[in-house]
């Protein structure tokens, strides 16, 4: 949970590092050299990250990358079944498997 002084701190840092980008990239304009190039880029993903913190991206991120993995699972538990009807698993090795699957 981020707090208030948490969101204040962010805020002030994606705002200080926005003014970098536009200073490098005024001095871009004029340079046109690779230095100021990765500064602009290494001022824009450290931007993007902290917007992404404070609106929730990488929440949503992690309820996908969650998501996912219930559905790994789900499928893992159909497969185990469908071993076990067709005779690949004994039923030791099933119950086994079966005590650990359906725990979760």
């Amino acid at each position: 949970m981020i707090t208030k002084e948490d969101r204040k701190i962010i805020e002030a840092e994606i705002e200080r590092l926005g003014r970098a980008w536009q200073a490098a990239q005024d001095r871009y304009a004029y340079s046109g050299s690779a230095s100021t190039d990765r500064t602009m880029y290494k001022y824009q993903v450290l931007q993007n990250a902290l917007e992404n913190y404070l609106t929730g991206n990488a929440d949503e991120s992690k309820d996908k990358m969650i998501s996912r993995q219930w559905d790994q699972l789900r499928r893992l538990k159909e497969a185990v079944d469908r071993r076990c009807r067709s005779g690949d698993l004994n039923n030791e090795t099933y119950l086994e498997l079966s005590r650990i699957l359906y725990d979760t």
